[in-house]
């Protein structure tokens, strides 16, 4: 299995494109290469990417969420390169910016469970 990516422009002008990670299994059929699609994992704006906000909440929890609902039909080794793949675009949030967040965030609701810090540091 594998992660693609999927780009789609938004309809106002200026807007950043929405960007969709999307596993799919890659097989041959009659010869030739066919992609199906198991699970749609996560979208996030392009213009999001910055934020330490859009990529915990907006991103990876619903990452996390999408993958544990995989259970079983993705290995350990599989998720952890699924979860690389989509690092390598959507960098991970850091410890010190989770922190930071933290403290932003000090007096208002928690957004960031405490589960999600166990995947998370994994």
């Amino acid at each position: 299995m594998s992660v693609r990516w999927q780009s789609r422009a938004r309809k106002r002008r200026g807007g950043s494109p929405l960007l969709t990670a999307v596993l799919v299994e890659c097989r041959r059929i009659d010869g030739r290469p066919r992609q199906r699609t198991v699970a749609y994992l996560g979208s996030i704006r392009e213009g999001g990417i910055k934020s330490t906000l859009a990529r915990l909440v907006k991103f990876w929890l619903g990452v996390t969420e999408r993958l544990d609902q995989l259970g079983d039909a993705i290995t350990p080794e599989e998720r952890e390169r699924i979860e690389a793949a989509l690092a390598e675009r959507v960098r991970r949030v850091t410890d010190a910016e989770r922190a930071e967040l933290d403290e932003s965030l000090a007096g208002e609701v928690r957004l960031i469970p405490s589960h999600f810090r166990h995947h998370a540091d994994a």
